[in-house]
Formats: structure tokens, C-alpha cells, sequence
């Protein structure tokens, strides 16, 4: 690919990723506009979950003697094992960057925005590559990002579900290993990425490794 080439790509991968975000925002803007004050839901929801997850983290990693994922401190003297809990730590860096300066109830939303941009976008850019035309990948990443199930992920806070990018960024690296297959360098090279994107789907939601 040439230069010119591969700047309108990147050209149009960045215009792509903003209409996602731009979805995702207008998708969540009640949350946004109170992202100071409120959560979504108009009942008791898990949101304190993933706000309790981060906290935890950064807890158990700054207190010398503790574990992010051992703790007595729920049933002591018994330790207790986080890592059946969905603490979703792919997520925490960002969580980390932004709670300090905006708050936790703003690093959230940014973390939500975030993930359904990215799922709208892995999967418009999965469509693109199974050669569907371009308006019907962008309806077709729509329906995902905004489908009943990410927004009710959403609702209630809970990250995990709403990182679905995971599966279409899987088939898309699986397709670039099969490619490869007889190009020994470049293969090795996108088996090791196959490997850090499903070691990348386990910090994010045992459950989409079980799909994948």
C-alpha cells in the first residue's frame, strides 16, 4: 500500500471511530450530562461493582502484602478468590488515569463511550473486510453497539459486557493468521498477536473467551 494510500486509510479508520464515539455519546448522553451525579438505572443496579473493582486494584497494588486477586477480607479468616469475580483490569489503566483528575463516576462513562465505539468500530471494520459496502457496515456496527443488550450494559455499569469488540477484533486477527499460514516470520508474528488478543479478552470477561 502506498502512502497516499494508506493515509486516506487511516483517514478513514479515524472519521469511522468518531462516528462511533459521536453514536455512543448521543446513545448515552442522560448519562453524560449528569456524569457528575447519577448512574444509570432506576433501581439498585451492579454499578458499584466495577467502581468497587478499581478501587480494590489500586488498593491491593499500592498496600505492600496484598493481592489483587487473594483477600481474607471478605469472609476472614478465609481467603476469598477474586479471580471468579469480574474485576475486568483491561479497563483499570485508563480507570486509574482519569479518576484522580475527573472523578470515578466520569472515568466510567469515558470507559463506557470507549467500549461501545470500539465495538461499532471492530465490527464495521469486520463487514468492511468480508467485503460488505460501506453504508451497510456502518448500519451493521450500529446495531451492534446499539443493540438492547450494550444498553443495557450501560445501565448497568457493567464494562465487562459492553467490551463485545473483542470477538470481531478475534476474527479479524484469526483471518490474518490464516493468511499468513505459509509466510513462516509474519505468521509467527500475528500468532503471538492472536495469543495477546485472547490473553486480552481473559482481563476483560471470561465469558466472551467462552465465546470466542
Amino acid at each position: 500500500m502506498r502512502a497516499p494510500a494508506r493515509t486516506r486509510a487511516a483517514l478513514t479508520g479515524l472519521i469511522t471511530f468518531a462516528f462511533f464515539a459521536l453514536a455512543a455519546c448521543l446513545a448515552l448522553y442522560w448519562n453524560l450530562i449528569h456524569a457528575n451525579t447519577h448512574v444509570g438505572g432506576s433501581w439498585t443496579t451492579d454499578y458499584y461493582h466495577f467502581h468497587w473493582n478499581y478501587w480494590w486494584i489500586r488498593h491491593a497494588l499500592t498496600t505492600p502484602g496484598l493481592s489483587v486477586y487473594e483477600t481474607n477480607f471478605v469472609l476472614f479468616p478465609y481467603t476469598t478468590n477474586l479471580a471468579f469475580h469480574t474485576l475486568t483490569p483491561l479497563w483499570y489503566p485508563l480507570w486509574a488515569l482519569l479518576e484522580p483528575l475527573a472523578g470515578t463516576l466520569i472515568a466510567m462513562n469515558v470507559i463506557m463511550v470507549l467500549a461501545m465505539a470500539l465495538t461499532g468500530w471492530a465490527t464495521y471494520l469486520l463487514l468492511r473486510t468480508e467485503r460488505v459496502p460501506a453504508s451497510l457496515a456502518l448500519a451493521g456496527g450500529l446495531l451492534v453497539e446499539l443493540a438492547p443488550s450494550m444498553m443495557l450494559a450501560a445501565m448497568l455499569t457493567t464494562i465487562n459486557y459492553l467490551s463485545q469488540f473483542w470477538i470481531p477484533i478475534s476474527l479479524l486477527t484469526w483471518r490474518q493468521v490464516t493468511l499468513r499460514r505459509d509466510d513462516a516470520r509474519r505468521g509467527v508474528v500475528w500468532a503471538l498477536l492472536m495469543g495477546a488478543v485472547f490473553y486480552a479478552t481473559l482481563l476483560t470477561d471470561y465469558q466472551i473467551a467462552l465465546f470466542l
